[in-house]
């Protein structure tokens, strides 16, 4: 397995191949590519060094220490790794639903719920909103064309979402979309 891991990162351009160890399994390289991916973010987010003793201009204001909450991390990137890592956990619990509870998709959820425990520690949160009552003036929601009209409900529901809500440090930083389902005329 992990020789096709190594060979697969070939047909890669290098700036996007991922160091596969050995010994690694694809959860593990995951956590360990979305960590990597935190850490290249930080660092280009990092404040400058230190001006010489002499010099008194005082530093940009906003900037936050490398590595600690709050650090800025650009918007764009954080809705990005939420929405990969929403779109691989519907994909494990289709999986599950599908073909039983096996020892790769444990490994796999444990990796997600990794990843979700580094991203809170960085500020980011993200929510599916499937399942939830839609009301039309949130603002953490957008709907995907007309509702759906369905029998036995008894108000609007949002049935599925494509991409999560993306909370980035308390700021909405993504409007969740999804598929709306309404009662359906004359039943109720």
């Amino acid at each position: 397995m992990a020789a096709m891991l190594r060979f697969r990162q070939w047909t890669f351009p290098p700036e996007f191949r991922i160091s596969v160890d050995c010994q690694a399994d694809a959860a593990e390289l995951l956590v360990a590519a979305v960590k990597d991916a935190l850490a290249a973010a930080q660092a280009a987010a990092a404040p400058p060094a230190p001006a010489p003793a002499g010099d008194r201009t005082p530093p940009a204001s906003g900037t936050s220490p490398v590595g600690k909450p709050g650090a800025a991390i650009d918007a764009d990137f954080a809705a990005s790794i939420c929405n990969d890592i929403f779109r691989l956990r519907r994909n494990v619990q289709q999986m599950a639903g599908e073909g039983g509870e096996t020892k790769e998709l444990r490994s796999i959820r444990r990796a997600v719920e990794n990843v979700d425990a580094l991203l809170k520690g960085h500020g980011i949160q993200y929510f599916d909103l499937t399942g939830k009552d839609f009301d039309e003036r949130s603002e953490d929601f957008e709907p995907m064309g007309q509702a759906q009209e369905v029998r036995g409900l008894d108000r609007k529901l949002i049935a599925a979402c494509e991409r999560p809500v993306v909370v980035l440090n308390g700021k909405l930083v993504q409007r969740a979309r999804g598929v709306v389902q309404k009662p359906a005329r004359g039943s109720a």
